[in-house]
This record gives C-alpha cells, sequence and structure tokens, in this order.
C-alpha cells in the first residue's frame, strides 16, 4: 500500500511540476529600451525605437524654442532634437547618445539622453504610465499616449 501512496504522489508532484513549466513558458516578454536622462528614467519598447547613434553636432535654430535644441541630420533625414530634462554641464568624457523614436503616426522624435539600455520585460505586467523597477531603478514606461502627453507639456 505505501508503494501505491509513494507512486501517487510522485504523479501528482511531476503532474504540479509540468503545469508550473507550461505557465512560465506562455509568459511573453518584450525587449524595453530604458533611457536615462539626468538621473531620470524612462523606458519603451524597441519596436518604438528608430535609431539609437552617438550624439552629432546639432545645428541651433535661429530662434531658441522651448525645450528644442536644434537639429540634426540621421540618414538624409532632419530631426528635431528634443530635450526633456534641462542637461547638466557634462564633461567632455561623457558619452551621450541620440535616440529617435516613432510611434503609429509616424513622426520621428529625436531625445538627447546620457544613457540607452536595454532590458527584457513581462508584456503583460506594462501599464501606460506605470513606474517599473529596471534592475532596481524606478522607471517611467511611455506608451504612445504617455509620450505624447510628455511632449505635449514640453512644447
Amino acid at each position: 500500500m505505501n508503494n501505491i501512496n509513494k507512486l501517487f504522489s510522485n504523479q501528482n508532484t511531476s503532474l504540479t511540476s509540468l503545469k508550473i513549466q507550461n505557465e512560465v513558458s506562455t509568459i511573453e516578454y518584450c525587449t524595453l529600451v530604458k533611457i536615462s536622462i539626468n538621473n531620470m528614467h524612462y523606458a519603451l519598447d524597441i519596436k518604438h525605437v528608430h535609431e539609437i547613434v552617438d550624439a552629432i553636432e546639432i545645428a541651433p535654430y535661429p530662434e531658441k524654442i522651448k525645450n528644442h535644441l536644434g537639429i540634426i541630420n540621421i540618414r538624409g533625414k532632419i530631426l528635431p532634437v528634443i530635450e526633456i530634462e534641462e542637461c547638466k554641464k557634462k564633461k567632455k568624457k561623457d558619452k551621450e547618445k541620440i535616440v529617435a523614436i516613432a510611434f503609429s503616426n509616424n513622426n520621428l522624435f529625436t531625445l538627447k539622453c546620457d544613457k540607452v539600455q536595454k532590458h527584457l520585460y513581462e508584456k503583460n505586467a506594462l501599464i501606460p504610465g506605470q513606474i517599473i523597477n529596471l534592475n532596481n531603478v524606478p522607471t517611467y514606461f511611455l506608451d504612445e499616449e504617455e509620450f505624447n502627453n510628455l511632449m505635449r507639456s514640453l512644447i
């Protein structure tokens, strides 16, 4: 009788672990790009990131426009460079990046940032405008609507 009980308990354990493995394998992940600007962190889905380039020379506008640093040429496209947070003075050794972002309306925006990182995150756990934790760093998750709201507040 003990052998039969052991056999059933082993089967139940293996069935439970099989169910857990199946649940884990159905979790969908997405790749997020985290951009850091003066210790503020923003994340967006990589499908919205058109290109990431090392900071290049920015041609200033003839007149000063709020939160616009100027324009740059990326692969023949003239794009505005937008500043979310006023940049602190940098040392020449600090490398900056320019991130070109495109959402469904296909307007390209470029943001000047300090650091760019890639992260995997559970897709079903993402809520637009939510603060998520990426490597123990609170990061604001941007979708198209949140990004557009941020841009409206700047311009």
